[in-house]
């Protein structure tokens, strides 16, 4: 194929696309089996469980293999080089519809001369809406309304001689009305139309919806295979890391990181990706600091004001959002008598200022909720992350 027609896509956009990424290791399985009755497959598929546990990973990469032109010659994913392949690769793709708008954008991570990555969008969507979007987390996530549900219908009833996919991401936002618009689709499939929904709460879809649709059991794997990918993923960090440093240290810490790895997996509640993602996360390494400020807000050494002032000049809010839950689920444990899931902080340095009503602890966890919805709405950071220091000086 001559690649004027696609002047957006070179090999390295290709490589570096979810659509053709390596299957991880505890989905080998579940993609045989799928693959094998690819023929057979419902036309509504279901992939749900808690967030970071590779949901999207897994259906980026099916929908890649059933839009494939050669599939039948590649049976471990899409080739990545037919015009179905290029199509996705430049975000393009004629019969790839996805809702919401904010699951469309697709970012293909362009080294640069220093090996750092460089994040570029392949479509037109604004940086700013992505910016409100967490891949663990779909508090910003606005609702997914019933006029969006109509508007996949032209999309859906379309005559096709191949596949059609539609993917509902977040399904479980979408309104009343736009669940009972989803189920006429559901209740009268087109031929070759598939219907993908993609929920981190499948407890809060409509019964009507999972009745029609088929739940693929995405959450089946074992801890132990949890704990040796994130082990190795820290150790090939570490490594990069190491040869990067001027104090270079031979191989990875396997030991070392097997503790590091058991720790983010019981922050992360099992889920290997979200583990993985607080490794890396710029706060991670920033806990003992904000417990330090925790201390001064009580005992009054320091304003909620100054904390506040500092701490933007630490964190964006998002993070610091995610540190500050981080913490407190802790705290609340130290509260109930419970182990802290944190075993490299000191905790019981603590226990003279957990005398606040449990209760007091639970409304901050719903505010933080709410502040994580008012960063999609715009509203200045600076006034959240004042308020949250607030309360965090009086709870």
């Amino acid at each position: 194929m001559n690649t004027v027609d696609y002047p957006l896509v070179n090999h390295e956009m290709v490589a570096n696309s979810p659509y053709f990424a390596p299957l991880l290791p505890w989905q080998q399985e579940l993609w045989q089996r799928l693959t094998m009755r690819v023929d057979r497959l419902p036309h509504g598929l279901l992939f749900a469980g808690m967030a970071g546990i590779g949901k999207h990973a897994f259906v980026w990469r099916l929908i890649a293999w059933l839009l494939c032109h050669n599939r039948g010659q590649h049976a471990e994913g899409a080739c990545g080089c037919c015009d179905s392949c290029l199509w996705l690769a430049s975000a393009t793709h004629p019969d790839l519809i996805v809702l919401p708008q904010e699951s469309q954008i697709i970012e293909i991570e362009a080294q640069d001369a220093d090996g750092k990555g460089q994040k570029k969008n392949l479509n037109q969507s604004s940086k700013s809406m992505h910016k409100k979007v967490s891949s663990a987390d779909n508090t910003a996530i606005g609702k997914i309304k019933v006029d969006d549900i109509r508007a996949l219908q032209p999309f859906v009833n379309q005559g096709s001689h191949g596949r059609r996919i539609c993917v509902i991401d977040y399904a479980d936002t979408m309104t009343v009305a736009a669940a009972n618009a989803l189920l006429k689709t559901l209740e009268e499939p087109k031929a070759g139309v598939y219907l993908i929904l993609i929920s981190d709460r499948p407890a809060k879809l409509l019964a009507t919806i999972k009745s029609r649709v088929q739940q693929i059991p995405i959450t089946q794997f074992s801890a132990s295979c949890a704990q040796t990918f994130l082990t190795e993923q820290i150790i090939k960090q570490q490594q990069i890391q190491s040869s990067k440093s001027s104090d270079r240290v031979e191989g990875g810490q396997p030991e070392a990181a097997k503790q590091i790895a058991t720790q983010l997996l019981a922050i992360a509640d099992g889920a290997p990706l979200k583990a993985l993602a607080f490794f890396d996360a710029p706060w991670y390494g920033l806990r003992q600091l904000w417990l330090i400020t925790w201390r001064a807000l009580q005992y009054g050494k320091r304003s909620s004001i100054a904390a506040s002032d500092y701490w933007q000049t630490q964190l964006d809010l998002t993070d610091f959002l995610q540190l500050t839950q981080v913490m407190i689920n802790d705290l609340q444990r130290l509260k109930l008598g419970i182990a802290p899931k944190q075993q490299d902080i000191d905790f019981e340095q603590l226990t003279a200022l957990m005398d606040k009503p449990f209760e007091k602890w639970i409304q901050l966890q719903h505010n933080i909720d709410d502040m994580k919805i008012s960063i999609g709405q715009n509203v200045q950071e600076k006034l959240i992350y004042d308020e949250l220091m607030q309360q965090l000086a009086t709870i």
